[in-house]
């Protein structure tokens, strides 16, 4: 069956209309069954949907797709089209004008058709590593269930067997339905705007995430998500979270009866008031004084740097030349190194190691910061500029100077 895509909003009333006239002129009744053409992976055909939209959005004036429909999709033997077929768009206008009315010469209209062809092409281009990534990010196995139709929602965990993965996110995409009609998927995205909305008006948010920014690389990704695999694989995970949630929620019972408005109606979305965990007060408590806390935060003293010598009585000991912070003893402790830490990864990781600032740590020459770093307050420690970037005498240090192939060099 071949596939043509239609813009605009007149273009199907036109057809729905001359169909429903033919149907009433021939008196037979409305076929709804059709030729369904052989699917392709999950990934492919994910890269379909996504090839079609952005060909769409990109040559809005071939109203039929004819011009790229072979790009996007594969004929009968799984071939595909590497180029737009450009005799297939409407010729172009030199008489044509932009939204002020303003002449658009017809080498602009040219050179602007060729960039959103080029466009379209490009995604062909790397057609076969999409497919591959989507197909790796969303294999076709299976995966447990819970029991999401109990007919007793505080077992909507329970383990119910196992099903196919691509089956579940066609439900998981399905209920999302549920979450718009509830109004929890317009209020999360309202209030992710007002999070924007504040870091955009807020130049210490975006410097310090700025600073952030210039650390990537710090860690290797395998190694980053090291505690994270742990945690998430912790089989009384939900349970923890839900015994967790029950003290300390301001809505820690949506399910309990008690709860109820309108005794008439279900419980549920508008005929429910929430009820607080036991602790839940003393958790607002928290959060307001942390807030209070960081709003009227100052820049702490400067504090020279921490250095140790031997203890004259006892070598053995070190003798340190002020009383550590809270922040230098944690680092302390966690950041310790040694061989009863090591947890099996082979080959050897190398991440990079942090100055006591947790920036990327300089060995020093002689005692002195080597170039092309610089230290103009004498530290030991090489400067910092307000992104969080190394300051150099020379071309920038790229952010992280580390390879992963470099050894113990």
């Amino acid at each position: 069956m071949t596939h043509r895509t239609f813009q605009g909003g007149i273009a199907p009333l036109v057809l729905a209309a001359v169909a429903a006239a033919a149907t009433a002129s021939c008196g037979s009744d409305f076929v709804t069954t059709r030729n369904v053409p052989p699917r392709g992976t999950l990934g492919r055909e994910l890269f379909i949907g996504l090839c079609d939209r952005v060909a769409a959005q990109a040559l809005p004036e071939d109203v039929t797709g004819w011009s790229w429909h072979a790009v996007c999709h594969p004929d009968d033997g799984g071939n595909y089209a590497t180029k737009v077929d450009a005799a297939r768009l409407p010729p172009l206008d030199p008489n044509a004008v932009d939204v002020h009315g303003s002449p658009v010469p017809l080498a602009t209209q040219q050179a602007d058709r060729a960039y959103r062809v080029a466009r379209i092409e490009a995604l062909a281009k790397d057609r076969v590593e999409t497919i591959t990534a989507l197909d790796a990010a969303l294999p076709d196995i299976s995966i447990a269930l819970k029991n999401l139709g109990s007919s007793d929602p505080t077992q909507s965990c329970a383990a119910a067997g196992t099903g196919p993965l691509h089956d579940e996110l066609a439900n998981v995409l399905g209920r999302l339905v549920s979450l718009y009609d509830d109004d929890t998927i317009p209020l999360f995205t309202e209030a992710l705007a007002r999070v924007m909305d504040a870091i955009k008006a807020a130049p210490d948010a975006q410097a310090a995430l700025a600073r952030f920014d210039a650390r990537q690389g710090y860690r290797p990704l395998d190694i980053a998500l090291g505690a994270a695999r742990p945690v998430l694989s912790y089989p009384q995970l939900v349970p923890m979270v839900q015994t967790l949630l029950s003290l300390l929620a301001s809505d820690s019972d949506p399910y309990n009866p008690a709860g109820i408005v309108d005794p008439s109606r279900p419980l549920g979305p508008g005929n429910r008031k929430a009820i607080p965990g036991r602790d839940a007060a003393q958790m607002q408590q928290l959060l307001e004084v942390g807030r209070d806390e960081m709003r009227a935060a100052a820049a702490p003293t400067p504090l020279a740097a921490l250095t140790s010598t031997a203890d004259a009585q006892m070598p053995t000991w070190q003798r340190l030349s002020r009383p550590r912070t809270t922040l230098e003893l944690t680092r302390q402790i966690m950041l310790q190194t040694g061989t009863p830490f090591d947890v099996g990864l082979s080959p050897d990781r190398y991440v990079v190691q942090r100055d006591p600032r947790a920036y990327a740590a300089v060995p020093l020459v002689n005692g002195a910061v080597p170039a092309p770093f610089v230290d103009s307050n004498g530290d030991a420690l090489p400067d910092i500029d307000a992104l969080g970037q190394f300051v150099t005498t020379g071309p920038a240090v790229a952010s992280p100077f580390f390879s992963p192939d470099a050894g113990d060099g």
